[in-house]
């Protein structure tokens, strides 16, 4: 076949021409799949002008005889398409947000960066006409305690609920902020909004007790002193002969998700959480505020088959059917990480009675059939039709990078060492079970769970040393430290108290405490293939020489209580985790286990308390795992601020869940 190149630098008499026989074509049709072409190519690496040699005037097109040359069309639209390629990659992803609404020029800028999604900066929210400032006080105003970005999503949130859906539930209203933009802060002016206009019962979900205080904190930063009721725990308290005191009829109730699936023994009857709450609340009339801060714990919901669905999933959406005047608010910076996690949102008004989708599976089916365009165009109408805002914190003063550790003589035997055992035990564990001849597969998913988690403890544990070295030179240059970890391996510390009854007096190695409990638990040495069931003197021999050779292994200790021993111990360490006990070193250097809470405190009040020594400066490095690190505000102001911070995030190998990540960075 014949090549031959036709170079545009030769004379313009000689370069090829196009027919002037074309017919126009649509400009809005071109356009509109010049768009489409350039998302169906949008990772493309080559544009037009790499084609065209811009710069230099130089093209080199290529002829192969027997193949069409592309319309006059098709060329035009292929360079369109991959014109729109060029300029998308330029393109801000994100976009700095600022409110031109003049109805905020009461309220002071907000104190950071703010960014916005370039394609939700192109689409205004809908007109504001709900009046705020009758219920706001002026000097809340003037104060700055609500910047102008929080009174917007304030004021829209307020004005969605005047909003009643075909079916008769009042709408509902998304805040999507990312942290620092201040949700905790929106909640509690939506709630005084609402108590100055008379509605004094609400109700406020998360995820933690924790957060009861920051709720109380932003609720008397804005004045309003409503009583913050602990939960259904204090109802019960409260609930006495005659009913319940008068004080806790209004108020917030500020309950978990794991109290709202729970239930209760009362007069001989389960009564659930739930029903507790709908009761206090006064049932289908209640017009206050339903609060689902952090909603994205349930979005495990599946609307064709609800026994599939988690119980906090079941629970939310049933609230919300009781209650159908209530003010709902969802609160997450991570709510739609999936188009199918949008299922328990039913007050957004996307589906059922009255719009274009009958059911929620035929929402989900259109939207994703047509990909992530589609999802990022849903965002838009949410904005434009004023039931969604989602803004974050910039980076652009922030530094990231990635620390290369580079592994000891010593880390890598260790780590062939642990390879090359775990491949024995494989090799024996396949003998073993074909000898007893035992059920294998149930066998095999808990060597290859036991397998994950002990590598992965053992990557984080190498990575203990390069840690606390960087950290010791961020202390040095004077500033602060947070590491985020997303284990703390508590299951294994309390599997070797068991196992040793208490009677710890060193570091333990979780990685090693990994290998031997499956050894033990599950290595089989009985054989079922005989009537009687005798020992298999070959798999008792393996094992015991398998349990012997682990428990010689100089494996690593626990990253966590590595670190705070490193870093200077309990005393200049803030820990803020789920754990209830940890490896200290006493006054005497001597290493024991002891609990956190020994003088009898709830680890709620632990977390905090450790949070306010890390932010008033007492302690200089904080530990937060992600069972401690939603939401709370660790850096917002204090000393913290004004030393700089540095924030490292402790993984072993991959992260399979991003909002998992995200919470721990």
């Amino acid at each position: 076949m014949e090549n031959r190149a036709l170079r545009s630098d030769l004379p313009s008499s000689q370069e090829p021409k196009l027919s002037q026989d074309v017919p126009s074509i649509n400009e809005r049709a071109l356009n509109h799949r010049a768009q489409q072409l350039a998302r169906a190519v949008g990772g493309a690496s080559h544009s037009r002008s790499d084609l065209a040699g811009a710069s230099s005037g130089k093209v080199v097109l290529q002829r192969v005889h027997g193949a069409p040359l592309p319309t006059p069309e098709q060329d035009e639209i292929s360079k369109m398409a991959k014109e729109e390629v060029h300029q998308a990659t330029s393109k801000q992803v994100f976009m700095q947000y600022s409110n031109i609404n003049p109805v905020f020029s009461k309220g002071l800028p907000h104190p950071a960066d703010v960014v916005e999604a370039a394609s939700l900066a192109d689409v205004p929210l809908p007109p504001a006409h709900y009046n705020l400032w009758q219920s706001l006080p002026e000097e809340l105003l003037l104060s700055g305690k609500l910047s102008s970005l929080q009174l917007e999503g304030i004021l829209y949130a307020c004005q969605r609920h005047l909003t009643i859906l075909p079916d008769g539930s009042r709408g509902g209203f998304f805040i999507g902020d990312g942290a620092g933009v201040g949700k905790g802060r929106q909640i509690s002016g939506i709630i005084l909004d609402n108590y100055a206009r008379g509605r004094c019962k609400h109700i406020w979900f998360s995820v933690s007790h924790d957060l009861k205080m920051d709720a109380e904190r932003d609720l008397g930063d804005l004045g309003c002193y409503i009583k913050v009721i602990d939960g259904c725990q204090q109802l019960d308290k409260e609930t006495k002969v005659f009913g319940l005191s008068s004080e806790f009829k209004e108020g917030i109730v500020f309950s978990t998700y794991a109290t709202l699936v729970s239930s209760v023994q009362r007069g001989g009857h389960n009564k659930s959480r739930l029903q507790q709450l709908v009761d206090w609340s006064g049932g289908s009339d209640f017009n206050g505020c339903l609060v689902f801060d952090e909603c994205h714990k349930a979005k495990h919901f599946v609307p064709d088959n609800e026994n599939r669905s988690t119980k906090i999933a079941q629970a939310v959406i049933t609230i919300q059917r009781l209650l159908p005047k209530a003010r709902v608010v969802y609160c997450s910076a991570t709510g739609v990480s999936d188009v199918k996690n949008l299922a328990y949102m039913e007050r957004l008004g996307l589906w059922g009675e009255g719009t274009a989708y009958k059911t929620f599976q035929n929402f989900l089916d259109t939207i994703t059939q047509r990909g992530l365009g589609a999802a990022e165009m849903l965002a838009m109408e949410m904005k434009s039709a004023g039931v969604y805002v989602s803004r974050g914190l910039s980076f652009r003063q922030a530094e990231f990078s990635s620390l290369k550790v580079v592994l000891s003589k010593e880390q890598i035997q260790t780590y062939d060492t642990a390879a090359h055992v775990w491949s024995e035990l494989k090799k024996s564990l396949g003998v073993a079970l074909s000898k007893v001849a035992a059920p294998s597969s149930r066998t095999w998913a808990t060597f290859w769970g036991a397998h994950q988690r002990f590598f992965k403890q053992l990557c984080m544990s190498m990575k203990v040393p390069a840690i606390v070295a960087e950290a010791k030179k961020a202390l040095e240059s004077g500033m602060c430290v947070v590491i985020g970890l997303q284990t703390t391996g508590e299951s294994s510390l309390d599997n070797e108290l068991v196992q040793k009854d208490g009677d710890i007096h060193g570091f333990v190695s979780l990685t090693k405490e990994i290998l031997l409990r499956f050894i033990n638990e599950h290595f089989p040495t009985v054989s079922r293939a005989e009537p009687v069931q005798l020992q298999d003197l070959w798999c008792v021999a393996a094992k015991d020489m398998l349990s012997e050779f682990v428990t010689k292994m100089d494996l690593p200790n626990s990253p966590l209580d590595d670190l705070i021993d490193q870093l200077g111990g309990v005393s200049s360490v803030a820990e803020m985790t789920g754990r209830k006990g940890r490896i200290v070193r006493g006054e005497d250097s001597k290493l024991k286990y002891e609990l956190r809470d020994a003088e009898g405190e709830a680890l709620e009040s632990l977390n905090n308390a450790e949070r306010s020594s890390f932010m008033s400066g007492k302690k200089l490095v904080a530990i937060i795992s992600d069972a401690a690190s939603t939401e709370s505000q660790y850096l917002s102001g204090g000393l913290i601020a004004r030393r700089g911070y540095l924030c490292y995030t402790l993984v072993g190998g991959s992260v399979w869940s991003t909002s998992v990540s995200v919470g721990s960075s």
